[in-house]
């Protein structure tokens, strides 16, 4: 990545039932607002709060998501 480009990466996570945090969605967007990543994310954990009011996220918008943290990670390295 040049040094002029900027990119902006906003992550919602979840509180799961271990106590620990997941990512369920991430979006990226670069210095023109153009959207880069729009993903949501199957934490294959066991939630406890979604955190609606906050991260907009809830059971059924999970329903059927296949995409993993792994995955997400996978395609930012290739940007």
């Amino acid at each position: 990545m040049k040094s002029s480009e900027m990119i902006a990466v906003d992550c919602e996570m979840v509180l799961c039932e271990d106590g620990t945090e997941a990512l369920v969605k991430i979006c990226a967007v670069d210095r023109n607002l153009q959207v880069k990543l729009d993903k949501v994310v199957n934490p294959n954990k066991a939630i406890g709060d979604y955190r609606t009011e906050i991260t907009g996220i809830s059971t059924n918008d999970l329903d059927g998501v296949i995409h993993s943290l792994k995955d997400v990670q996978e395609v930012g390295s290739e940007e």
